[in-house]
């Protein structure tokens, strides 16, 4: 029988600025999922569901091996924003 195993984690919006002497200044933002709810990004309400579409989206390339799929909820924060949990289906 297979174990299910759940990993929670929070999507986190991180700003970049290359360094290096190719692409030096180029500023970019990287999605990702941290496992820690202290460094998931606070999103206004206006602006939450573009990042989780763009995750749905890519979800396809982050499924697969052990990863068997990924459920996303909006939570709301104290402040009046909204963080988002995303629960990563994970299977031995």
């Amino acid at each position: 029988m297979a174990d299910n195993i759940d990993n929670v984690l929070y999507l986190v919006v991180l700003p970049m600025i290359h360094l290096g002497t190719n692409n030096f200044g180029l500023t970019e933002s990287f999605l990702t999922l941290l496992p820690t709810k202290e460094f998931a990004t606070e999103f206004f309400d206006d602006e939450v569901q573009g990042y989780v579409k763009t995750f749905e989206n890519r979800q396809k390339y982050l499924t697969g091996a052990h990863v068997t799929g990924y459920k996303i909820d909006l939570v709301p924060t104290e402040s009046g924003r909204v963080i988002v949990r995303v629960v990563q289906y994970v299977q031995r």
